[in-house]
């Protein structure tokens, strides 16, 4: 909500890189990518960073010419699609690799694989580890604990409505 700077203790670095930022419209996709997050329960950024290696390979931040875009996704654009196996590995069971579908994309597939280091995900709500397995590794939606009570609430009308037309007979 309040925004954020860039500090590299270099005054023209910092001028450059925030007008890199406002000309990817970074403050607006990051924005985007939490409302998505907290929406969907799930959201992430997809940086197009150059480092002359193909999207399902690990970026490399060092390698990196710049960044040419960002583009925001929701869940329902992204499908784990391998995971961190290896024992010991801090990241041991969390998604590796990603199919992504940009929202444009129709049912004959324009699908790519992403490695996760190429994406800034967003979750949701705070979420037990059995139910991120049963949504494919994502959280819950902020949405899910009211909608539960205003499911109650709807059904407690629905009988006061049945109750009503029955008592007219």
């Amino acid at each position: 909500r309040e925004g954020f700077e860039v500090d590299t203790e270099d005054p023209g670095l910092n001028d450059e890189i925030a007008d890199q930022l406002e000309a990817l419209g970074a403050r607006e996709k990051l924005a985007n990518g939490i409302r998505w997050g907290r929406l969907f329960g799930g959201g992430a950024l997809l940086i197009g960073a150059d480092d002359n290696r193909p999207a399902s390979s690990p970026l490399v931040p060092e390698r990196a010419r710049g960044v040419s875009y960002l583009y925001e996704l929701d869940r329902r654009m992204l499908w784990p699609l391998t995971y961190y196996a290896e024992p010991g590995h801090p990241k041991l069971g969390q998604p590796e690799t990603f199919m992504v579908a940009p929202a444009s994309a129709h049912a004959g597939g324009n699908y790519s694989i992403v490695h996760e280091t190429r994406l800034i995900l967003f979750g949701g709500a705070t979420t037990g580890i059995r139910e991120k397995q049963v949504n494919q590794g994502w959280d819950l939606s902020v949405l899910q604990r009211p909608f539960e009570a205003l499911r109650s609430f709807n059904t407690g009308w629905k009988a006061v409505e049945l109750m009503l037309t029955d008592a007219n007979q």
